[in-house]
């Protein structure tokens, strides 16, 4: 029964008191299309707050849809109203976290959403490049050199480890053995260099002459 039957005395409508008429009308103005309406529009602002976008940047459109089973759903379009090149390789993942936190906060909405589109909606588009020359796209992209790979350890490096290292588990005693054991190593490699260098390895200093 409309408002209108109340208010010029069908008889009807005096059976049912107003709070149910009222009750009714609030309801309608609630609908499953405009409650999913609204959480379109939050779920956006809650994904460009997520990234860093700002607000401004994207909008959003909803429109009712119909399955083949005339199943209602709706349909999301986003609409990017500020040229920002760097945004546009994203798009494509933008997309993404924003179904994905739809989901989340509507597990059921697989049962309603039919998908999502992006509409150019620019203030001013003489801020966007002209569309090149044909042969621009039969050129090679720009590959990027990657990244410098430091060489690998010498075989012996790698694969003999240091004394100091196989003994980091034993008693002090045998790491110091160890220690000991390289130093002296060291030093005869070191004086055997010298001997085999002449007499041309290092030369004795003398004191200068007074001028």
């Amino acid at each position: 029964m409309s408002l209108i039957d109340l208010l010029f005395g069908n008889p009807s409508a005096r059976k049912k008191p107003a709070s149910t008429v009222l009750r009714s009308s609030t309801q309608s103005s609630t609908s499953p299309a405009a409650t999913r309406r609204e959480l379109v529009r939050v779920v956006l602002r809650d994904t460009l707050r997520l990234h860093g976008i700002p607000a401004e940047w994207v909008g959003v459109e909803t429109l009712n849809t119909m399955s083949r089973e005339g199943k209602p759903g709706m349909h999301v379009r986003l609409l990017l109203r500020h040229w920002e090149p760097r945004l546009l390789p994203l798009c494509v993942a933008l997309q993404g976290s924003f179904q994905s936190r739809l989901m989340i906060f509507d597990p059921l909405a697989e049962g309603w959403f039919a998908g999502v589109s992006w509409q150019f909606a620019l203030p001013d588009n003489s801020v966007c490049p002209v569309m090149p020359d044909a042969g621009f796209w039969k050129a090679a992209p720009v590959v990027q050199p990657p990244a410098p790979v430091q060489p690998p350890l010498p075989a012996a490096a790698a694969h003999v480890p240091s004394p100091l290292l196989q003994h980091s588990q034993a008693p002090a005693q045998a790491r110091r053995e160890a220690l000991e054991k390289m130093m002296a190593e060291g030093d005869r490699h070191h004086g055997a260099g010298a001997a085999d260098a002449g007499p041309q390895a290092f030369r004795p200093t003398e004191p200068a002459g007074l001028v």
